[in-house]
Parts: structure tokens; sequence; C-alpha cells
């Protein structure tokens, strides 16, 4: 496992590669308690271009999710985690996508988790703010992170739209990595999922034939998160005993 923090000079993007092995990311992709059931997505299927989703809360009896949710503080991607109350599985068929958005700040609690599955995909973020628009990029990401073709490997790339100074940054999601949104990275830059392009994309592993990705979102509400906080503050002062 390989942590980069602070991806692209992003305060609080933080991804995770190689985060766990094949057979627990293939019993992730498949498990009927995650996933909602799929309709065909063949090379000719109408399918091709809308992802599917199901929602959880709180979170199904899958011991693969536990570990994974553990897994973001235990491996010191982002110490002192909130163990999420929700999922949203997500898959995404050839040529699908997500919009640019954000997570609400009062409805979802501190951090947003991404985990990807199946096959790569491309996550953007762009500057939901004047000041950080005017500034232009954070940093001058270097084109390639890790060796090429290995499991830690994935690539930064800064896309200039037109002479306004608009502007994104994409960061490539290896299979089986997990990247944390917190802070600035969660509040004050939107985020979407670029559609997938197959051709550019590695070969997909053979359980997966129709060449999908899965991504899995953890949130905590925001009462729950809030929650679990003043708890910990609580257990923090002495309060408690």
């Amino acid at each position: 496992m390989r942590l980069v923090k602070n991806v692209a000079g992003v305060d609080g993007l933080h991804i995770a590669l190689d985060a766990f092995g094949e057979a627990a990311e293939r019993r992730l992709f498949e498990s009927q308690r995650i996933h909602a059931p799929q309709e065909s997505h063949g090379p000719n299927s109408d399918a091709d271009s809308r992802r599917a989703g199901r929602c959880h809360r709180p979170l199904p009896d899958d011991v693969d999710l536990f570990r994974v949710c553990n897994l973001v503080g235990d491996c010191g991607l982002y110490p002192g985690y909130v163990t999420p109350d929700y999922v949203y599985a997500i898959t995404y068929p050839p040529k699908a996508a997500f919009n640019k958005h954000l997570d609400s700040r009062y409805r979802w609690g501190e951090t947003v988790v991404g985990v990807t599955l199946g096959q790569a995909g491309t996550v953007y973020f762009e500057p939901n703010t004047q000041a950080i628009k005017a500034a232009g990029p954070p940093a001058a990401a270097p084109p390639d992170a890790g060796e090429a073709g290995g499991a830690d490997a994935f690539r930064v790339r800064i896309k200039h739209y037109d002479e306004s100074g608009s502007f994104a940054i994409e960061l490539e999601l290896p299979r089986r990595s997990v990247y944390v949104m917190s802070g600035e990275a969660r509040t004050l830059w939107k985020h979407g999922i670029r559609q997938q392009k197959p051709g550019s994309l590695p070969p997909p592993p053979p359980w997966n034939p129709y060449n999908m990705r899965r991504a899995l979102t953890l949130r905590a509400t925001k009462a729950f998160s809030d929650a679990c906080l003043q708890e910990r503050l609580r257990q923090g002062t002495g309060e408690g005993e």
C-alpha cells in the first residue's frame, strides 16, 4: 500500500493505492448485499451509458466493507476517521459519467471516501470559489506518480478549459484505490467522474467481462458524525469519568 496526501496540492485530498488484494476486490465487486441487481451491460446494450446505484443506511452486513472502513483510519490515510453509517454503491458501465457536484455539508459529515473496483476511473475537481479559480491550479503536479503500470501507479493532470482561467484537476483512480475528500477538498472543490473511455484503460480482470467500474461512496450522515465527534471530545476531556 502507498499513501499520497494532499494530491496535486489540494488540501485534504488523499489516496491509498493498492489498498487491498484482488480477492477482496472481487468479493466487494460481486457482493449482492452491496450492489443493485444489474441488467445486461453487453456491448450492444442500451444500458451502456447509464450508471446504477444502491444506497444503504446502515451499512450492509459485509465483512470486506467493514475492513475497508477500518483501513481508512488504521493505515494512516485519515487518522480519526469516523466510521460511516451510509454507503452508496454505484455501477459505471462503459460511457457512464457523474456530473460535478458538492456533497452537502448539512447532510453529510467531515469526509467522503471513494473506493474503486473492477476497472480504473477518473475523478476531477473544479474550484467552487472565485478565489481558487483566480489563483489557478495549486500545484504543477507531475503527469505520472508511482511505477508505470504497477498497482500503485496513478496520474494527475491539469486540464485548462478556456482563456477565462477555468480548469480542472483530474486524478486517475486505479483499481483497489481508496481516496478521501476532507477539509478544502470536501468543501471548496466540486468533484465528478469523467466518462469512461474503455480504449484508454487497462483490460479488466476476467471476472469483469463487461468492463464495468464499481465504486463505493462511504459517508457518515451529519447527525451521526457530529455525535461521534462530540463523544470523542467528551472522553478526551474526561467528562465521562
